[in-house]
């Protein structure tokens, strides 16, 4: 991403960039795939898929941690040795990710090296952490909820996509289905970042009744 040379349409040759539109994974996902085949087709110069072929790469090595760390989960018994490894190598990989951010900016769309480390890093030190309270500390009565969507992760993760589709596409008026659940939100929270998060917690609460229902029912997506 740094070093490798690409040309844009204009005929102009560029090495590492990190832009929207402007990198060398979008000019690699637009020869191979074709603009048509990209989730951003209008970005310019080039557009731009932010779950394209190289990006892929470090979202593998994301996966891996993942791996990696329930490996050692099943080799490790103790689970406040469990906790206290997790919270160490987190905390490096986090460290390690803001260290290298200065060269591979951290990047969620391009999902660079830095996003990786430091992404992985908060997810073992976070599981330490539900880990230490849920298993070793026994407080579990608050964590009820993040059970019914954690047995159902896979249904959960449809769900939402798909209703977050449909309120977009289901017209109302001049707007859309969300548009006009979000103007009654703006009606009485005039705040647009906190009315944007009250909309996403309206959301959660009928995604979470949803999977409520099927927990109680037995229905259960696994692979």
């Amino acid at each position: 991403m740094l070093y490798i040379p690409y040309t844009l349409p204009n005929g102009e040759v560029v090495s590492g960039l990190w832009l929207h539109g402007n990198n060398l994974s979008a000019f690699i996902d637009n020869a191979v795939l074709g603009s048509h085949h990209l989730y951003y087709a209008n970005a310019k110069p080039l557009p731009f898929d932010p779950e394209g072929l190289f990006s892929t790469l470090p979202a593998t090595a994301s996966a891996l941690s993942g791996m990696l760390t329930a490996v050692y989960l099943t080799k490790q018994p103790d689970l406040k040795k469990q906790a206290r490894s997790l919270i160490l190598l987190g905390t490096l990989a986090v460290i390690a990710g803001y260290a290298i951010s200065p060269i591979t900016p951290i990047n969620k769309a391009l999902w660079t090296p830095s996003y990786v480390l430091l992404s992985s890093g908060l997810a073992a030190i976070f599981y330490a952490l539900c880990s230490a309270i849920l298993d070793i500390y026994k407080l579990r009565s608050w964590g009820a909820p993040f059970i019914v969507f954690g047995a159902n992760a896979i249904l959960f993760f449809m769900f939402a996509g798909v209703f977050a589709r449909l309120l977009i596409m289901i017209p109302l008026g001049d707007s859309s289905l969300k548009g006009n659940i979000y103007g009654l939100i703006q009606l009485v929270i005039s705040n647009d970042h906190l009315a944007s998060f009250s909309f996403s917690l309206l959301f959660l609460v009928v995604s979470y009744g949803v999977m409520y229902s099927c927990y109680r029912k037995g229905i259960f997506w696994k692979v």
